[in-house]
């Protein structure tokens, strides 16, 4: 069976991974300021308006601030080499597991799959009002249904053991053993012998129908039991900022126990110090005034690109019917770099 090929993604191709939180460094003010200006019951003559060629404008600022940031947080990751190991390896270990969990349900499922049908199709001939099952037949079919797969084998390799020697006993006219081996029939399945041979006979065509429908779920390639475990979480020192300046914690405080974890974490220190140099450096792009720009950017980014990735629509009152239309002309482009942005720890 082949098994899907697990690469952990290196810390610098992060398009996989999920959005990080605005940075509080530089988006919270100008987003303030910037909802306070689209508020629809304080309309502002100096709000920047939106159009088509403004939108091409400030998708360059984005480019460029995704080009930005991308540069700072390579350089943020490779001043912390050793916790970048640690997170990898832990990553590396993570995918092994989740890999193995994906089969493990797959394999179930398809077996399952294979023996749903014959197994019906079984207990239906059980409980069929003409099948002539004798009493404890069908609770009998519905124990073996609820059986584990090694529950199921001992169960079976019983039955194999004690038809055997009911043959031989058979053969060689012991009473007292073939009056043991009933006794031990009647155990094993909850079923009486003397009501069984007492019970109508199955036509010859049911009994092939039955045994037909037993080889298929002999067929069924049982699953192995599902024995990988998670790995064991890792302590990894957090971002914190103190008096304006980013860093590490001195203590290992924050747990990573997950997949979703191990991307944030690397996402916060790829991001710890970004500041406010992209949107600098998108103002420039973009031919605008910084000011501007950084309106600009809270309305595209915040309000529109927000509720588009949520995929709702942004309101009737935060944008011009042109403004909206603009915006929907190049939705595709505002959705990607916003999400670029936030997987910089830009937006």
């Amino acid at each position: 069976m082949r098994r899907p090929i697990v690469v952990v993604a290196s810390l610098f191709a992060l398009a996989l991974l999920p959005p990080a939180p605005a940075d509080a460094q530089f988006g919270g003010l100008v987003r303030r300021a910037a909802e306070r200006v689209v508020k629809k019951d304080n309309p502002s003559s100096d709000q920047p308006k939106i159009d088509d060629a403004t939108v091409t404008h400030v998708l360059a600022g984005f480019t460029e601030e995704a080009r930005v940031a991308d540069s700072i947080g390579r350089a943020a990751l490779a001043q912390h080499a050793e916790v970048i190991g640690e997170v990898n390896s832990f990553l590396t270990r993570w995918a092994k597991y989740s890999t193995a969990l994906v089969e493990s349900h797959r394999a179930q499922q398809e077996y399952q799959a294979c023996v749903s049908g014959p197994s019906q199709q079984l207990a239906s001939m059980a409980q069929g009002p003409t099948a002539g099952a004798p009493p404890g037949a069908m609770a009998l079919a519905q124990r073996m249904e609820s059986m584990s797969d090694d529950e199921r084998e001992a169960f079976q390799a019983k039955m194999d053991k004690l038809e055997r020697e009911a043959k031989a006993a058979e053969k060689g006219g012991n009473l007292a053993e073939q009056q043991r081996i009933r006794g031990e029939v009647e155990k094993l399945t909850g079923i009486s012998t003397t009501q069984a041979a007492a019970a109508p006979r199955r036509s010859q065509a049911d009994i092939k129908r039955m045994q037909d429908a037993g080889n298929r779920m002999q067929q069924c390639r049982a699953p192995q039991p599902f024995t990988a475990r998670a790995p064991e979480p890792i302590m990894v020192r957090p971002v914190v900022s103190e008096n304006g300046t980013t860093t590490l914690a001195t203590s290992a405080t924050r747990e990573i126990s997950d997949s979703a974890n191990a991307q944030a974490y690397l996402i916060s220190l790829r991001s710890m110090h970004v500041g406010n140099a992209p949107i600098a450096r998108g103002a420039a792009a973009a031919g605008m005034e910084t000011g501007r720009y950084s309106l600009l950017r809270e309305r595209v980014l915040y309000i529109y690109a927000n509720a588009a990735m949520r995929g709702d629509a942004a309101g009737p009152g935060e944008f011009s019917p042109d403004e909206y239309s603009a915006l929907q002309a190049h939705r595709a482009e505002i959705i990607a770099l916003a999400q670029r942005l936030q997987q910089l720890g830009a937006f």
